[in-house]
């Protein structure tokens, strides 16, 4: 088993605070070898109890977007209490072998230090998951201290589009190609699992439907696409149920236009007008329940701008190296 690495964060504050710390121990991580690895990342307190709501969807924009873009298919993974993460249970994670420590200096503009009882709670909280790693007969982890890194270009995140107030749906649909699992597919993926309470539809372009796509031939099959999605989500929630299905025909509606169970449906700002279409398909279909779009930043982007550059898999296919990223293992 190749081991993975925990950073642990302070959530009682803005990423404004803490995203110089988290930059650094990614790009510790990418130093030591973790580029095609599998990264943990815990927070604790503040926004990171829950619910979730708009805040936390835009913390999690931050957070993903502190990874290099060289490191645009590492495994990062947010490990939070509103999903059930305790520090017990985050201690009993098998793959985990290093604790990276950031900085203990605060990631804000006057690089103030970090205020005494952030700092107590999370050393309080690597103590405890040192202790639950014991108890269930686990290694001991090494630790490696990172230096502040350089925070992502934009700090500001628009919240315009999503609903306010608490974003807890029984069921939630989320689609795309999922080829080359990169870091936008695990930031759509994590704020699906996040806020689903039972059941997440993932919708995955089949095989024939991609057969047309630039380097046709170096995109992953869609058994290698549907596990990989699906093992990242139950990474993020493993309470949640996950149903995947392909998409074969363009002009077959999604489940999110045909099912009323689903009230919820997570895209990225450059696709609205393809959610748009949906709730129309929905109307169309007669359904009565309402369906709350939910917009994801772009990731790797200049701006949020729907035609703004961002990381793709198209990129990543023509640049990919030979190694295999840890995404597609199944959760341990």
């Amino acid at each position: 088993m190749r081991t993975a690495a925990l950073i642990s964060l302070s959530a009682l504050r803005s990423g404004a605070s803490w995203a110089r710390q988290l930059a650094g121990a990614l790009d510790k991580a990418v130093e030591m070898g973790f580029t095609n690895g599998r990264v943990y990342v815990h927070w604790s307190g503040g926004w990171a109890h829950g619910p979730f709501q708009r805040q936390a969807m835009s913390e999690l924009s931050i957070a993903f977007d502190c990874l290099p873009t060289a490191a645009a298919m590492c495994d990062l993974v947010p490990l939070l209490p509103m999903a059930g993460w305790t520090n017990e249970r985050i201690g009993a994670i098998e793959d985990i072998g290093t604790v990276l420590l950031p900085d203990a200096a605060a990631a804000s503009d006057a690089d103030a230090a970090v205020d005494d009882a952030d700092e107590r709670a999370l050393r309080e909280a690597r103590e405890e998951i040192i202790r639950a790693r014991r108890a269930v007969g686990l290694p001991e982890l090494s630790s490696v201290h990172a230096s502040l890194g350089a925070a992502p270009p934009s700090m500001v995140r628009p919240e315009a589009g999503n609903p306010e107030g608490p974003l807890a749906f029984g069921g939630v649909a989320v689609g795309g190609t999922f080829d080359h699992m990169h870091t936008g597919h695990r930031l759509l993926l994590s704020v699906s699992a996040l806020c689903c309470t039972r059941t997440l539809y993932i919708g995955i372009a089949g095989d024939k439907l991609l057969a047309s796509k630039a380097d046709a031939d170096r995109i992953w099959p869609f058994e290698r696409r549907q596990a990989a999605a699906a093992a990242y989500v139950k990474r993020v929630r493993p309470d949640v149920h996950v149903e995947v299905s392909a998409l074969l025909d363009p002009k077959v509606p999604p489940k999110a236009a045909t099912m009323e169970e689903i009230t919820a449906l997570v895209i990225s700002r450059e696709t609205h007008a393809g959610g748009l279409k949906v709730l129309e398909m929905r109307r169309e279909a007669g359904i009565s329940s309402n369906l709350s779009l939910l917009l994801v930043d772009l990731v790797g982007a200049a701006s949020q701008d729907a035609h703004a550059h961002k990381l793709s898999s198209s990129e990543l296919r023509r640049g990919v190296t030979a190694s295999p990223a840890m995404g597609d293992a199944e959760p341990s």
